[in-house]
């Protein structure tokens, strides 16, 4: 997604990396949640946000604020007001209903907003906020049974699914910036978590190996021929969210030969590690200056905020 946002072509599909993101990230908390309705029979909700707390907004907060201060002072003055705003929005954890109420394109290649790549995280905080209480009341409707909340969960999916093909025809910013259009990617993930929680899945070795790198080639697919120029998210994000889950759950056997084996590689761990302070810092330290000089955005950038005035 860097490289992407760099302008390199050699990723026209780069954007499609927070799908991938969403898939991961719904894998691990709905992991987490399924363990603790297993052997608690409830969600400790303090215990849950807590570590939530800890583990995103330090960070998030910190971006946040530097980008505000370089925006107030960098920017031109005509740009500011728009620029306060969106900040203020992001610190409520809605940047991606302001994006989605300004009509924004994505993939658009105009000079957008420094706090732009904040939507994804948004739609991730509302995750959190809503995703467990969810999970419970399903937990509670079907008798506290993990089996059937995989069918609850899998029908929120569909829902969500069929939601975001017909908004991405009729308003595509909609489709691509809020949680109900983007809950099934989420979903996917958690549909993994409980196939491999609950063993509703059993994959042979060689299958399993086989459908890792199945998943892995969807992927390189997906980043290659998915362009500025494709309809998404719709359709087309299918593809790049269910070769995540392919590899997710192939992989949570750990085969001999998959993928696990290079994914497992230290370099791409610490990667891993590093990418979600890689993402907080990449975007304004990309766009920022570019705005300041004011010069055409030569980056494959979304669309902007009516901050750029």
């Amino acid at each position: 997604m860097v490289l992407y946002h760099a302008g390199l072509p050699v990723v026209p599909g780069g954007y499609v990396g927070v799908d991938i993101f969403f898939v991961i990230s719904g894998f691990l908390i709905t992991g987490q949640l399924i363990s603790m309705l297993q052997s608690r029979g409830r969600i400790p909700f303090g215990e849950f946000y807590a570590k939530r707390i800890r583990r995103i907004l330090p960070a998030s907060f910190a971006v946040l604020a530097l980008t505000t201060v370089a925006s107030l002072l960098v920017l031109p003055p005509s740009t500011r007001p728009g620029a306060l705003q969106d900040a203020i929005a992001t610190a409520l954890y809605v940047p991606n209903v302001l994006f989605a109420a300004q009509g924004a394109d994505y993939l658009a290649e105009t000079a957008p907003s420094p706090f732009q790549h904040y939507w994804s995280l948004g739609i991730e905080e509302q995750f959190y906020l809503f995703g467990p209480l969810i999970l419970l009341l399903g937990f509670i409707m079907v008798r506290k049974s993990i089996k059937r909340l995989f069918w609850v969960v899998l029908a929120i999916v569909v829902v969500s699914l069929a939601l975001c093909v017909i908004l991405t025809s009729d308003s595509q910013p909609a489709a691509f910036f809020l949680l109900p259009t983007r809950a099934w990617e989420l979903g996917v993930g958690a549909l993994a978590a409980f196939a491999l929680h609950a063993r509703l899945i059993h994959l042979s070795g060689r299958g399993a190996a086989v459908g890792s790198w199945v998943g892995v080639a969807g992927i390189a697919v997906a980043l290659v021929v998915l362009n500025s120029g494709t309809v998404f998210p719709g359709w087309s994000a299918l593809l790049p969210v269910l070769s995540t889950a392919a590899i997710i759950v192939c992989g949570g056997s750990q085969p001999a030969g998959g993928a696990g084996d290079l994914l497992s590689r230290r370099p791409l761990q610490k990667i891993g590690a590093w990418s979600y302070s890689i993402y907080l810092v990449h975007w304004p330290l990309l766009v920022i200056p570019q705005a300041a000089l004011g010069y055409e955005n030569p980056c494959r950038c979304p669309s902007p905020s009516p901050w750029v005035r």
